[in-house]
């Protein structure tokens, strides 16, 4: 589970920075069924390899969900 999710995480960073939207929002979808299945996301808000997702609305929800606002 570890290796899918760090991949999908950095998949989500690099697509972004690519402008490859449709691609990032797929691999953000992807964290958000990790968290549905409660897998332990909470580093996603303080990981700096996050930072370029910050004004990203799938991003933002993602954070609210698990109860960790963007600042």
């Amino acid at each position: 589970m570890a290796l899918s999710l760090d991949r999908n995480s950095g998949l989500a960073i690099v697509y972004y920075a690519l402008g490859r939207k449709a691609d990032s929002d797929a691999a953000l979808h992807w964290l958000k069924r990790a968290y549905a299945k409660n897998y332990s996301l909470q580093y996603v808000k303080g990981d700096w390899r996050f930072s370029s997702l910050q004004k990203v609305a799938r991003y933002k929800a993602l954070l609210k969900k698990m109860n960790l606002p963007p600042e």
